[in-house]
């Protein structure tokens, strides 16, 4: 019990009532970055589909593979933080959040 007192004394993981715990401020951060990522890839791909030069579109293409890479690691990242609040299992938290993400996005 006292490694629980200690990790919390390190991490500050207690919040005065109204306050933001530590923990959900960095879950939000997350879901933020993951929302610009996903705002990023669709104008990279309307960009790209307007690209004349193939070279161009090549690289661009690049990006847009790196980018849904780092996005599908953030995703991934929210989801196990988010089973760990919840007691779920990250793949299922997972799983809700791409189904969710399939029907708002389409």
């Amino acid at each position: 019990m006292e490694e629980f007192a200690d990790l919390n004394a390190m991490l500050d993981l207690t919040k005065a009532p109204g306050e933001v715990s530590p923990v959900e401020k960095l879950l939000n951060e997350l879901e933020a970055h993951e929302a610009k990522e996903a705002w990023s890839i669709d104008y990279y791909k309307k960009t790209l589909s307007r690209m004349p030069n193939s070279v161009t579109r090549f690289l661009m293409q690049l990006i847009v593979s790196d980018e849904e890479k780092h996005r599908a690691v953030i995703h991934a990242m929210v989801a196990t933080l988010k089973g760990s609040l919840t007691g779920q299992n990250p793949r299922t938290v997972w799983r809700k959040r791409v189904t969710s993400q399939k029907c708002v996005g389409n």
